[in-house]
């Protein structure tokens, strides 16, 4: 999918060339050629080779920086696959450096460009990659006459055939925000100019969706699947927390568990030492349990009610109070006190809280 384009995206670009005429040399030493500019954003990713629209930057100064920001924002976290920029008119930099982002303020290096890679970045020119730096920038050697160059971040990386279950490879190629510094223009221009920029990805899932959809605002999120939910399907939903969430390869899904809470709730949350006493099978206890039940699973009649014998457990009136007694309906107490017991187990009971004060319990025969 070209992330470039589309109606959520946002490109921003710190200098463009309007209403002026610029010069530049013509294969270095053949003489002086002059257009006059007038240049959009929506050059920059038009994708008409056929027209050869170009962004071109303003004059840049001939002392001090020369720096020429370019931003894409995608309204939502992408996994990047390739990215491929396309030169106008010879004017390509003579470095540059790509930047990845996923909040639009912390800014990391994700690939440089350059002429000269030691003396611009001090970074050695192409360098070996290793498990161990599989997610540093590298710096790549910019020609001349080099009328395009083109990116991919999984490119060269031992663990890229295995990038679905690294979480690494995964952050390494998640963004939420592209940023190109054009940082020194080639020896005789004095400006910067792109025909095309194409920017290939996927809507960042989490393996929970094969697809992005805009929601109400027209934002772009994703349609979640396997019980998960959040833009990314970053969460489980509301009642599915009987595992915690994991990402979804292409061996497991790894969805999302509903918790047992018998009918009485459709609320729980994940707790870690329920799952690890349950020796990884069960981590969710309920909240809000209704119908006079408490309980990890809303199993235990709250105190002053009754099991009700004549209904299953998950009946609204599985619990009874003490005027259903009194008109002729034997219940089994099996509150077991304040602490809700154990359901009638005959064990012991530990009591255990969680940070935000539940009550859970658990039961030993």
């Amino acid at each position: 999918m070209d992330m470039s384009r589309g109606e959520s995206i946002s490109t921003r670009v710190s200098s463009i060339c309007k209403n002026k005429e610029i010069c530049y040399d013509i294969n270095d030493k053949n003489g002086i050629e002059c257009f006059q500019c007038n240049s959009t954003v929506e050059h920059l990713t038009d994708l008409e080779p056929r027209l050869r629209t170009c962004w071109i930057s303003d004059i840049l100064p001939k002392l001090g920086p020369k720096r020429v920001q370019l931003i894409f924002s995608f309204g939502k976290t992408i996994e990047v696959t390739y990215i491929k920029i396309n030169f106008c008119q010879n004017a390509q930099p003579d470095s540059m450096v790509i930047k990845k982002s996923v909040d639009g303020k912390r800014w990391v290096p994700f690939q440089y460009y350059s002429s000269d890679c030691r003396r611009n970045y001090k970074v050695e020119e192409g360098g070996k990659v290793t498990r161990d730096n599989e997610v540093q920038a590298l710096c790549h050697r910019i020609l001349p006459n080099e009328d395009s160059i083109s990116f991919s971040p999984l490119k060269f990386r031992p663990s890229s055939q295995q990038s679905d279950e690294s979480p690494s490879l995964n952050d390494w190629i998640t963004v939420s925000n592209l940023q190109i510094d054009l940082d020194n223009p080639k020896v005789g221009f004095n400006h910067y100019s792109i025909s095309d920029i194409k920017i290939v990805g996927r809507c960042k899932c989490n393996g929970h969706a094969s697809r992005c959809i805009q929601d109400k605002n027209g934002r772009l999120r994703c349609d979640c699947k396997h019980f998960t939910a959040g833009r990314d399907c970053e969460k489980c939903k509301t009642g599915y927390h009987d595992r915690p969430w994991a990402r979804g390869t292409r061996d497991n899904p790894n969805a999302c568990v509903a918790c047992n809470c018998n009918q009485h709730s459709n609320q729980c949350r994940f707790n870690p030492k329920l799952y690890a006493l349950s020796n990884q099978e069960s981590g969710g206890y309920c909240t809000n349990c209704q119908h006079n039940t408490i309980g990890n699973r809303c199993e235990v009649c709250k105190e002053g009610f009754y099991r009700n014998p004549r209904r299953k457990i998950i009946h609204r009136d599985a619990c009874i109070g003490t005027k259903d007694k009194e008109r002729g309906v034997e219940g089994v107490n099996n509150s077991g006190g304040s602490n809700g017991g154990c359901g009638g187990a005959g064990g012991d009971v530990d009591q255990n809280t969680t940070a935000d004060n539940h009550l859970f319990l658990v039961c030993h025969k």
